[in-house]
């Protein structure tokens, strides 16, 4: 049986930490204070299974396959993610992990409001995370890191494997099934802070924010694709260029304000964030170009497709558009974060 290992680069926690920004700044703003550090907490918990946690499984089932039994390369020659950690610092990673991103949405789990069914999902998340992360620090790493495989020939090695192909597809299984429940919510708050925006007349802020949130559908979009077993060639066509033309159009007004020296200043932009605004702007152009290019793939019905982006994103694999896509998200709220929302 395999195992589906796919680095979703959902990048929200910053984005909402953003949007925590947002509302402590327009009086408006019905979002409370404990809600926000609690959506906060499962917003980084569900970005850290998505995000740096997939990473770590996507290196250690390319090394090893995603089959229930191991596959050992004929050129094996030792496997460490962490090279330069010593054995108490593997310790402190699967300790620093686990402190940080499943102790506080426990903490803020019983917190008003309710989340209703999405609470208990959560909880099952931070389960199944901690015991990957356990199984991974604490008993692969070592087991590697200790090169154990030489004196047993993999024979704990191969009860590992076994252990962390079903551990990362709990994980995934409860990732996937909290992250549904939970889209309602995300959808609520991240659009909760526009309004306000456009009432004060903030429009580089406005538009930055509306590109981040129409990205974030078509992410959504194929991570529900994924979840499902179905490839992205299998989106319904009229559904993704509604989301398309939503994110390129919210990118065309940003384009058209962002450098307007009279509404920087009315927004109160530094000299400091300009630089980052300006890369905002170019990440978004690259977000454009693999979007284009996931619309002509979808359009064909194949990824072998020739038009003007042919050699830009269509040339690494078959889902690479739609990766890159979600790359440039992530990167693009980092930026938002340093040039928006403070």
């Amino acid at each position: 049986m395999k195992i589906r290992v796919v680095l979703i680069c959902i990048c929200m926690s910053l984005l909402l930490t953003a949007c925590s920004n947002i509302s402590n700044n327009l009086s408006n703003s019905s979002t409370k204070g404990d809600d926000i550090k609690k959506f906060n907490s499962y917003i980084e918990l569900l970005n850290f299974k998505q995000g740096w946690l997939s990473g770590v499984a996507k290196s250690y089932f390319n090394e090893f396959g995603t089959g229930e039994e191991i596959n050992i390369k004929k050129e094996f020659s030792g496997f460490i993610l962490f090279p330069t950690a010593e054995r108490e610092g593997e310790k402190s990673l699967y300790g620093f992990h686990k402190e940080r991103h499943t102790k506080l949405p426990r903490k803020y789990q019983a917190d008003r409001p309710s989340y209703g069914e999405i609470d208990a999902k959560m909880l099952t998340l931070c389960d199944k995370t901690d015991a990957f992360i356990e199984l991974y620090f604490k008993d692969v790493t070592l087991y590697y890191a200790n090169k154990e495989y030489e004196k047993d020939n993999f024979a704990k090695g191969r009860e590992l494997h076994k252990k962390m192909v079903l551990s990362y597809r709990e994980l995934s299984e409860a990732a996937d099934d909290f992250s549904t429940a939970f889209y309602p919510k995300m959808v609520e708050h991240e659009g909760a802070e526009l309004p306000g925006l456009k009432k004060k007349g903030f429009n580089i802020h406005y538009y930055a924010l509306s590109v981040l949130l129409s990205g974030r559908e078509i992410s959504h979009m194929f991570d529900t694709l994924e979840s499902g077993g179905k490839d992205f060639l299998e989106a319904d066509l009229a559904q993704y260029e509604e989301v398309y033309n939503k994110f390129n159009s919210n990118v065309s007004e940003l384009k058209k304000i962002y450098k307007d020296k009279d509404q920087l200043k009315r927004e109160g932009y530094s000299a400091d964030q300009v630089p980052f605004l300006n890369q905002f702007v170019n990440t978004t152009e690259g977000m454009q170009t693999a979007a284009t290019d996931t619309l002509n793939m979808i359009k064909a019905g194949t990824t072998e497709v020739k038009n003007e982006n042919t050699g830009k994103f269509t040339t690494g694999g078959r889902s690479y558009p739609v990766g890159e896509f979600r790359r440039r998200l992530g990167q693009l709220v980092d930026e938002y974060n340093n040039s928006i929302s403070e």
